[in-house]
């Protein structure tokens, strides 16, 4: 089968997003839809290297906020921006190693040559967190991937938390409960991937980094669901008038155990990180990351 068919295919649930349906409308990909970038409300430039690395790596929208990326390649090769979720980016630069130079275009992606610039107009229809990756052979494993976290737009009804509270435990963030670890010789796996380069990672370290990073991610964001929820049920037993002492401990008592439970997911995600690092990976990592003076 002749590449540009098998690109066809590959892309096809992607590619999709630029078909009006005879609507006048984008049809909608499972992380948003193509809009014209004039119409932008906001303007994000994101750098891409030659050291396989984009500049910001994590960008915060708002539902419904249409954006118009402006990827700029500072390098000398080719680098491309890519929106999607992590599934399909990964299946995508796969089939980019075992077939590169494959012939590939959509609205969610600019392929951008050195010292040029592209665009993007793209609106986030629904929360949560997408990517976004170079999917130039090679580029991908070496760690060129970024992350859009799309907040929701409902506001917070909570009001011990605020919206930006809310969206942290829903996306599973770490807040500050893993500082015991990472500030004592236990890096998390989100910084190590950053740092991957530096701290000369091997192939099957940033696989099981990877790896690591994935699971926790959706156990913290099944936790932090939970006691956004409590939270909420605490809240609601407060506004509705008298409170009784029973009603009131158990509510208590149960936002307490989730918040206990989700800085146990965080700190036990860093005791894993460090059994995967050598000791001299863990000085670098410290050294990097300003530790070292402490």
């Amino acid at each position: 089968m002749k590449l540009w068919l098998i690109a066809a295919f590959m892309f096809a649930p992607l590619a999709f997003a630029q078909d009006h349906g005879g609507h006048g409308r984008p049809k909608e990909t499972s992380f948003g839809r193509p809009v014209d970038a004039k119409k932008a409300s906001r303007v994000v430039r994101v750098e891409m290297s030659d050291q396989m690395r984009f500049t910001p790596a994590q960008i915060t929208v708002k539902q419904g906020e249409i954006v118009r990326f402006e990827p700029v390649n500072k390098g000398q090769v080719m680098h491309e921006m890519v929106l999607g979720t992590l599934d399909d980016l990964k299946k995508y630069a796969e089939l980019m190693k075992k077939n590169p130079g494959m012939p590939h275009d959509a609205p969610h992606m600019a392929h951008v040559a050195p010292g040029k610039s592209g665009t993007i107009g793209w609106q986030f229809t629904t929360p949560g967190e997408f990517f976004y990756a170079c999917l130039v052979a090679g580029h991908y494993e070496a760690g060129m991937i970024g992350k859009v976290t799309v907040q929701s737009d409902r506001v917070s009804n909570i009001k011990a938390l605020s919206s930006e509270d809310v969206e942290q435990y829903l996306s599973g963030a770490g807040m500050g409960y893993a500082k015991a670890a990472e500030l004592n010789r236990h890096p998390g796996p989100m910084h190590v991937l950053e740092l991957a380069d530096q701290l000369k990672l091997t192939a099957e370290q940033r696989t099981a980094t990877a790896k690591l990073m994935e699971a926790h991610k959706a156990e913290a964001r099944k936790i932090g669901a939970r006691l956004v929820a409590a939270e909420r049920a605490l809240d609601e037993l407060f506004r509705g008038g008298a409170v009784a002492g029973d009603a009131l401990a158990q509510a208590v008592a149960r936002t307490a155990v989730l918040e206990g439970e989700y800085r146990l997911a965080h700190l036990e995600t860093h005791r894993r990180m460090r059994t995967l690092l050598s000791d001299a990976q863990l000085a670098r990592y410290d050294a990097l990351r300003g530790y070292a003076a402490r």
